[in-house]
Parts: structure tokens; sequence; C-alpha cells
């Protein structure tokens, strides 16, 4: 998922947005080992906050599947 959000160019808002909370950073770190959920509230909340629709959510996560 961070090659994709790297390459849509929305990397740095989502780590910034993620480590803004002592809860987003330990999110954070844990997602780099592990599966991210497309519907977890954590990336429903990012997502949010850096203005993506659930579209947009959609494609990439769909985009993370072919790499």
């Amino acid at each position: 998922l961070a090659f994709t959000l790297l390459e849509a160019g929305l990397y740095p808002q989502v780590k910034a947005a993620a480590l803004a909370t002592p809860q987003g950073e330990i999110w954070w770190h844990t997602a780099q080992s592990t599966t991210v959920q497309r519907d977890h509230p954590f990336v429903i909340a990012l997502a949010t906050a850096i203005g993506q629709t659930p579209a947009q959510i959609d494609a990439i996560f769909a985009t993370a599947l072919t790499l």
C-alpha cells in the first residue's frame, strides 16, 4: 500500500496525518508490517483527513492489489 500511496503522490499526506496523534503513530508503524484493511476505521479517518472519497480509496486499494 505504501508504494501505491507514493505513486499516487499521497504518501506524505497520509504519513503526516497518521503521525499527528500518538495512536496514529502506533497504527502507522504497525501497518507497515501487516495487512491494511480497506474498511478499517483509521483508514477511513486518514482518507477523510486528506480529502479522499470512498471511490478514490477503493482505487488505491485496487491498485495496491496489482503490485
